[in-house]
């Protein structure tokens, strides 16, 4: 199979898009933008001035989903789609990543290029990249109590905190550009978070405590920003992981393959969608990484006329991700099927 065959068709798709869903409709942008960024100030307010487990509770959640809407409108800018010019992108989508503390020019480089340019593919593409029951039997007992963690219902946040964001935005250095700057901007805003809580928030009617500090970093910080890492890793997993969806090497493996038939569309509950702009409509921004988050629904009534039969679609998203946990554990690429590890031990 020649380079050009193998991503004919995915290009082929591309021509289904109408060209006006592509174009940002910047008054669009900017309204979704000033209004998380508002709802996220409102909510660290809140959770600074309450201590309040009852009311803590639904706040850190609502601010969780908060720090993942501001995050799915940086990762549009980080594909072009959320204004017009490479600048205006870049300051937006800067501003939009800092409550999630992701460094914009480091995700542009994992995301947009290794992930977009390899989605499903073994050896290449790096998020919630599957092991075979062989490679599982090879690892050491820690390294196996991990995977059964990560793997589990319980470890979609563990794995991004660690796997994608510790690794990915903290402790690896992306090649390019004004990488190392962003990442400067991230570290500064996060010493800056824990600064002012630990501080600002240390002072009591007996004086300054340490404790009362830390207990306002993990209250109005720490907490929503745990949520939000799984809120993500669960929202890229069910993306790209179900017992339909294969994972395959690289001669297998073709454009089409990895953007349509490895990747799922969630239609999800209007309370939640408000927050994740259309990020489970996952579908059309495979195939067209420049349309806007408020236009996927469109594409996607497009593209589903077509390659309908293609797609894998679902309204069950949080009773799929506990039956998918369930079944996916490991990964058998010669046979393009999923099992449990106790599958994988009778085999």
């Amino acid at each position: 199979m020649t380079e050009t065959s193998r991503h004919s068709k995915l290009r082929e798709a591309r021509t289904h898009v109408p060209a006006h869903l592509t174009k940002p409709r910047e008054h669009i942008s900017i309204a979704y933008l000033l209004r998380d960024i508002s709802l996220y100030i409102l909510l660290v307010v809140l959770l600074w001035n309450t201590e309040n487990i009852a009311l803590l509770i639904p706040l850190w959640i609502l601010t969780g989903l908060t720090i993942s809407g501001l995050f799915v409108l940086g990762h549009d800018a980080a594909h072009g789609s959320f204004l017009q010019g490479k600048r205006k992108n870049y300051l937006a989508g800067q501003l939009a990543m800092i409550p999630s503390l992701h460094a914009f020019g480091q995700w542009v480089y994992g995301h947009n290029r290794v992930h977009h340019g390899h989605t499903a593919k073994i050896g290449a593409d790096f998020i919630w990249q599957p092991v075979s029951p062989q490679e599982y039997r090879s690892y050491s007992p820690v390294k196996k109590v991990l995977h059964r963690i990560y793997w589990s219902p319980l470890g979609a946040g563990p794995y991004y905190l660690w796997e994608i964001w510790a690794k990915g935005m903290l402790l690896f250095t992306a090649p390019g550009k004004g990488v190392r700057r962003d990442k400067a901007i991230v570290l500064i805003a996060m010493i800056s978070m824990i600064t002012i809580s630990v501080w600002g928030g240390g002072y009591t009617a007996q004086g300054y405590s340490l404790a009362a500090g830390g207990a306002t970093f993990l209250r109005v910080f720490a907490i929503p920003f745990i949520i939000w890492n799984y809120i993500m890793g669960a929202t890229v997993y069910v993306q790209h992981i179900h017992p339909n969806i294969a994972w395959r090497p690289g001669k297998k493996w073709t454009s089409f393959h990895g953007q349509i038939e490895s990747t799922a569309t969630y239609i999800v509950p209007a309370w939640y969608n408000f927050f994740l702009h259309n990020i489970y409509v996952h579908v059309p921004h495979h195939i067209h990484m420049k349309i806007p988050f408020y236009h996927l629904p469109a594409a996607y009534k497009v593209l589903k006329n077509v390659y309908g039969p293609t797609l894998h679609e679902s309204n069950r998203l949080f009773r799929d991700y506990l039956k998918i946990t369930k079944k996916c554990k490991l990964y058998a690429p010669s046979t393009e099927k999923w099992c449990t590890y106790k599958e994988a031990t009778q085999a």
